[in-house]
């Protein structure tokens, strides 16, 4: 299996195209990761990730209350496109152990994104609005984040009636009940009511609400908490520290994850020589 994130043509000028490769081995899984793919008109425009967003129609999705675009501070097309690309690898391993036959998987970054709207796309081509459902879009009580007594936020999400009901319940609210729905807006009776009663507890103090009522409602974390929180082994252990010092995130609990330490720089380059 080869891994290469070249500009499309690169590896070719070098003699290590997928056709020179082919011709050692036809059951190489060469897989060739670009931000807009080995060819389509963008193909050799050097772009980043706030790029991919921008034109995939993401980050039209991520705005404050004036409209203006919010820079992201998680680079989702690279994490996205990765994920995209293994997911592929793994599909062509499976597929050359039935046909013996290698492949030439051609991901491009802006695609997993530009997949990630196809919701939006289909009720906006509809004659619905661009921001998709409206109940995902921040426009209703039940969906939405709220600020706390100390200036910070936890977010609702309580989309079901039976998890919406024992939210209302719990902070001695029923009469909100038939009023999951209403909009998310000031002026709002029920709205304003919600906004005034999460400034009346901390956020440590709606934090440990959130553990005892099941209601779908979670604290917004820093970096440090969420690290903490899920190297916890009550939570599945997704964060741990390697034998190297580095922090890393796993994609699934222990023993579902692989484990291992990730390859030095360099550190099989003696597979490419034929050198210990």
């Amino acid at each position: 299996m080869l891994i290469e994130s070249f500009r499309p043509g690169v590896m070719a000028r070098l003699g290590l195209g997928y056709n020179d490769i082919c011709r050692i081995n036809e059951r190489i899984i060469y897989c060739s990761i670009s931000g807009f793919g080995q060819q389509s008109d963008r193909s050799l425009l050097g772009s980043h990730d706030v790029n991919y967003m921008a034109l995939s129609g993401v980050l039209a999705q991520l705005v404050d209350k004036s409209g203006r675009p919010v820079h992201p501070k998680v680079t989702f097309a690279d994490f996205i496109g990765g994920m995209a690309a293994a997911e592929r690898i793994l599909a062509a391993l499976f597929a050359r152990e039935r046909t013996g036959k290698g492949a030439h998987l051609d991901v491009s970054l802006v695609d997993g994104l530009t997949a990630m709207m196809a919701g939006h796309f289909a009720i906006e081509h509809g004659g619905g609005p661009k921001n998709g459902l409206m109940e995902l879009a921040g426009e209703v009580v039940c969906y939405q984040l709220y600020e706390t007594k100390d200036g910070r936020y936890m977010s609702l999400a309580a989309l079901e009636p039976h998890f919406w009901r024992q939210f209302c319940e719990a902070v001695g609210r029923p009469e909100w009940t038939e009023a999951q729905w209403a909009p998310a807006r000031p002026g709002e009776a029920v709205y304003d009511g919600l906004v005034a009663l999460f400034r009346e507890k901390t956020f440590s103090e709606w934090s440990a609400f959130a553990e005892t009522v099941d209601a779908c409602l979670a604290p917004v974390l820093e970096t440090d908490e969420a690290k903490q929180l899920f190297a916890d082994d009550r939570l599945r252990h997704l964060v741990r520290l390697q034998p190297d010092g580095v922090w890393a995130a796993a994609h699934g609990p222990d023993g579902q994850w692989g484990g291992g330490v990730s390859p030095q720089v360099n550190e099989h380059a003696y597979l490419l020589v034929g050198e210990e």
